[in-house]
């Protein structure tokens, strides 16, 4: 048997730039990995069965898990089963990459599990039909993300904060968020992301000036209570706070572990919580 573990991400800033001839829309965004993970255990089956714990999924063709093991066996014309265990913990619906994340590490792993030889660029292709934010979790690190978020330059980003993330009992599709965002035109854009959290990141002013989600104001107008979870942690103090993704998890960046604790507490009734330490990697 194989464990594995697929850790969230948080999108530090997303912008949307403009709608692609293929549907899709070119963005720009920087993905980085929280200490919140799904464990997947792989292990020798005759048929493929999936078995899941912690949230209610489909375990039929429709689960990405699914997908993942057809789509690979299909390249490669394999016969042989798989059983799949995954323990859930990242909320679906919430901007996390919860099963992109799961689709990304399991097709990482079944190149070894089927002993086939492929190439990066050759899963990086298979990832990429599985989702747009699937090819960044067969690699470690952060990612500046461009194109459909799936072109990826990968660098080493080392936060000094604890970074809590809310997240409420509100699924958000990404397509209905795509499907209903106005691109604005008139805003001039200053530099690329990658530069602006790098040359900011001990600069909570600057973050939260240049370093923004465009997908807030269209959430937060549908769902008030997102925007309240913003507004509050910003009234305890944090250092930034945004909405990772189309949402619904808003996370923020904290230099004292007694705020995030007073955060915590305060949240812990009604919404998902996770805490990640500073300087974190997986």
């Amino acid at each position: 048997m194989i464990t594995l573990k697929a850790y969230a991400k948080i999108n530090i800033g997303l912008r949307i730039l403009n709608k692609r001839p293929d549907g899709y829309h070119n963005i720009e965004t920087i993905f980085h990995r929280i200490n919140l993970y799904d464990i997947l255990e792989i292990s020798e089956n005759d048929e493929i069965s999936l078995n899941i714990q912690g949230i209610n999924l489909p375990t039929n063709e429709d689960n990405i898990c699914i997908k993942t093991v057809k789509l690979f066996q299909n390249n490669f014309g394999i016969r042989s089963g798989i059983r799949l265990k995954l323990i859930k913990n990242i909320p679906i619906g919430a901007g996390l990459g919860g099963g992109s994340s799961d689709a990304g590490i399991l097709l990482k792993a079944l190149p070894k599990f089927f002993n086939i030889q492929i190439s990066n660029h050759s899963l990086n292709k298979l990832a990429q039909q599985l989702g747009a934010d699937v090819p960044y979790f067969l690699n470690d690190g952060s990612a500046y993300a461009t194109e459909k978020g799936d072109k990826l330059e990968y660098f080493k980003l080392s936060l000094p904060y604890w970074i809590i993330t809310i997240t409420p009992p509100i699924q958000i599709s990404s397509k209905w968020a795509y499907e209903n965002f106005t691109i604005d035109n008139s805003i001039k854009i200053q530099d690329n992301l990658k530069n602006l959290l790098l040359n900011n990141i001990n600069n909570k002013e600057n973050l939260k000036e240049f370093v923004k989600n465009d997908f807030e104001k269209l959430v937060f107008d549908k769902y008030p209570e997102i925007k309240v979870i913003k507004e509050k942690l910003y009234s305890y103090g944090v250092d930034y706070a945004s909405l990772s993704g189309s949402g619904s998890t808003v996370f923020a960046f904290c230099k004292e572990e007694e705020l995030f604790r007073k955060i915590y507490e305060y949240f812990k009734k009604d919404y998902y919580i996770s805490i990640t330490e500073p300087n974190f990697e997986p």
